[in-house]
């Protein structure tokens, strides 16, 4: 898609992502007829969510993934996520720029590189991975997990608690 009269810079993509954006380990269950017990998946994933589409075009046009609309007590929003390799193609070009979201994209640059290395070795086994290969994706979806619940505590607002309990404190 070509973009007239503007001109963006990585630096305001990256900024707008650090801002809107998510970085996560994802973990799913999966359901493997060959094993005993479900197995868990496990994947790279970057992903922005709001009311407007533009910006998220944009995203979808350097990185690819998905662009999708969905409604919420019937306002529409929309959301770009990109995940896996092209996942950490992305967190490449923008980790220069990033401030808030540094450490949890470190976080999962390392792991695509782990995951790449560890399907190399093992390949996609039907059959489940060794302990350890399960045992370094968990500690990366823990780790990752550890990092996004200590963003969201950053930026709560804090609890109003009433005159009534303000006075109650000075007294």
């Amino acid at each position: 898609m070509q973009y007239e009269h503007t001109m963006i810079t990585w630096q305001y993509i990256a900024g707008f992502f650090d801002g809107e954006g998510c970085v996560s380990v994802g973990r799913a269950r999966r359901v493997v007829p060959q094993m005993k017990e479900p197995a868990w998946g496990y994947s790279l994933l970057l992903a922005i969510a709001q009311r407007h589409r533009e910006p998220l075009q944009r995203f979808m046009d350097l990185f690819g993934g998905n662009l999708y609309a969905y409604r919420v007590k019937g306002v529409e929003y929309w959301r770009w996520s990109v995940s896996s390799h092209r996942a950490q193609a992305a967190i490449e070009k923008l980790l220069p720029y990033l401030l808030n979201k540094r450490a949890i994209a470190e976080v999962g640059i390392r792991f695509q590189i782990q995951m790449t290395a560890w399907n190399k070795e093992h390949g996609r086994r039907r059959g489940g991975y060794p302990a350890e290969v399960i045992a370094g994706r968990e500690a990366f979806y823990h780790e990752a997990r550890a990092l996004n619940a200590k963003a969201r505590t950053n930026h709560r607002a804090p609890k109003y608690e009433g005159p009534k309990a303000i006075a109650a404190k000075t007294a």
